[in-house]
């Protein structure tokens, strides 16, 4: 499901993601670009802080982020 790798050996790649602003409620607008960059872009948001964010599958804590990890090695 995801490839992962040497995050060393990417250094020179990055990718330009500008997401279109979303109409979910956040408690803080700061955290705005995160939830939509993740959201539109298929990418997981990993935060200690859920209660910023509304209850997504795509949104988790560092803990489960990393079972996640282990399980897919």
């Amino acid at each position: 499901m995801y490839k992962w790798g040497n995050l060393n050996s990417d250094r020179n790649i990055g990718i330009s993601f500008n997401p279109f602003p979303g109409n979910a409620k956040l408690p803080d607008e700061s955290d705005r670009i995160f939830y939509d960059t993740a959201k539109e872009s298929g990418s997981i948001l990993i935060s200690g802080n859920l209660k910023h964010f509304p209850k997504e599958p795509f949104i988790m804590p560092p803990v489960d982020f990393l079972k996640m990890v282990e399980k897919e090695k």
